[in-house]
């Protein structure tokens, strides 16, 4: 889900989008205002391979600000750029917050989604690093 797909407020949403990028490693960080308790909340990762290479062995790990004021929904997996989404598909752990990726051909988006409910109002935080 990219942010032109999901307009901030959209139903409710608040959106953010994390671009990775799985070759050079980059890291961004995302800021997450909350304004009202039960809102649901979407963190999203994308991870793009600009090759020149396929990656192989490819992981994302998130971590999130504490306190953090959200609870696990849910989560939906794409791997065609957000074509189809794959509900609670197995390749990301919201106990470890990992999501492990493998093999990432060259020119590939995959992405995540997470959600979650506002149990406070606030700012959370939430980086990706991609291995």
């Amino acid at each position: 889900m990219s942010a032109q797909e999901i307009p901030n407020g959209y139903n409710g949403y608040q959106r953010s989008d994390l671009a990775v990028d799985a070759e050079y490693l980059d890291l961004d960080e995302n800021i997450i205002d909350t304004t009202t308790v039960g809102d649901e909340i979407l963190e999203g990762v994308a991870v793009t391979n600009l090759g020149p290479y396929d990656a192989t062995g490819v992981k994302v790990q998130i971590t999130r600000s504490s306190p953090y004021p959200m609870t696990y929904l849910g989560h939906e997996v794409s791997w065609d750029a957000g074509t189809t989404w794959v509900s609670g598909d197995p390749s990301y752990s919201p106990l470890t917050d990992t999501w492990t990726i493998g093999n990432l051909p060259k020119g590939q988006v995959y992405k995540l989604v997470v959600h979650q409910q506002a149990t406070a109002a606030g700012t959370a935080q939430f980086t990706a690093k991609v291995s």
